[in-house]
């Protein structure tokens, strides 16, 4: 096989490849995702805005591109073991090579997935590029790449109405790019929404009336949310509230909780969390580089309820004013959500 690209880690090891999609130099954070499948998901992904992708499962393209709700890109690249470009599926509206080549995302095969997997488990999340093989990286330009204020960046600009039929109740939900989500599960329990700009304050977010406030999964570093954190702070005892991922975060930050990067983040449909009260296991769907630290949620705070199984960080937690609450993984159903509703 000719190899006309190459992937570059920050630490300097080369890998070369094949190009599929778009053919240009990129620069991200490199993460690796177990999920067996879902790539166009993946790439659709807001969580995974300014990273570059690798699937661990070793094919993509096998069934081409489905449109499932939006065809916009996050990823800015991705790379699989073996690319197929012939996809055989009844769904298929076209090639996933197709897709990628109209909508500017790199995408890279043929390398060793599982070496680099290894690297990143045993090294941590690093930064990385892939470029065409016959050119000389520049090493400092990949190490100082950094992802900054994706969740501000992929916000809505200003408040929208999303309405359902026969709805009992109003919820607020903070967008930090996947509101959306949010407002279709709350639509499916009898609730319409106010979708809420990033940096909505405290003060026009009680003038509306909610029955409760979701702060909403997103991209990025909670810490870097600090005019969210700032709200929520100020709304914290007055309103029920539900953090998701990103927003799990930063309702722990409002609380005066510690937060930290994971050495390599969750990121797949397969990972596993244990309710502590229960002993109850979920297999969730995981995509973030932050954590929670266990041993800042004091008494006083509230209690962490759930951890993950694999490195027992935490999952959710319980907060002792009693009418908040929030989980780290992607909810599967509506039963976050009707839990919130009870709060009301």
């Amino acid at each position: 096989m000719s190899c006309d690209m190459k992937l570059v880690l920050a630490s300097g090891r080369e890998f070369y490849g094949r190009s599929f999609g778009k053919t240009e130099n990129v620069t991200g954070e490199l993460v690796f995702t177990t999920g067996v499948i879902g790539y166009t998901n993946n790439i659709t992904d807001p969580r995974y805005e300014g990273q570059i992708v690798m699937q661990t499962f070793p094919l993509a393209g096998n069934y081409g591109f489905v449109h499932d709700g939006t065809d916009e890109p996050h990823a800015k690249a991705y790379i699989a073991r073996d690319f197929c470009g012939d996809p055989s599926n009844f769904r298929c509206e076209k090639t996933l090579e197709e897709y990628m080549t109209k909508k500017g995302v790199v995408g890279l095969y043929g390398i060793d997935t599982r070496e680099v997997t290894r690297i990143l488990r045993d090294n941590g999340t690093m930064n990385a590029a892939i470029m065409r093989a016959d050119e000389t990286p520049d090493l400092e330009a990949i190490r100082n790449y950094r992802v900054g204020n994706a969740a501000e960046k992929l916000s809505v600009s200003s408040i929208s109405f999303t309405e359902c039929e026969n709805a009992e109740h109003t919820v607020g939900v903070i967008d930090l790019g996947t509101a959306r989500e949010c407002a279709e599960k709350l639509g499916k329990i009898s609730c319409r929404t106010v979708i809420l700009p990033y940096g909505t304050p405290a003060e026009k977010i009680t003038s509306l009336g909610l029955d409760g406030v979701v702060i909403s999964d997103g991209p990025g570093d909670p810490a870097e949310c600090g005019n969210v954190i700032k709200t929520v702070k100020a709304l914290f005892g007055s309103i029920p509230l539900l953090g998701l991922g990103l927003g799990h975060g930063i309702l722990a930050l409002a609380a005066s909780c510690r937060t930290y990067k994971l050495k390599y983040g969750h990121r797949g449909s397969n990972h596993p969390v244990k309710d502590i009260s229960t002993g109850k296991c979920e297999i969730t769907v995981q995509n973030h580089g932050y954590a929670v630290d266990c041993s800042s949620v004091t008494p006083d705070i509230g209690r962490v309820d759930l951890v993950n199984i694999n490195d027992r960080s935490c999952e959710g937690i319980t907060y002792a004013a009693g009418n908040a609450f929030s989980v780290q993984y992607v909810p599967g159903d509506s039963s976050v959500f009707e839990k919130f509703v009870r709060l009301f």
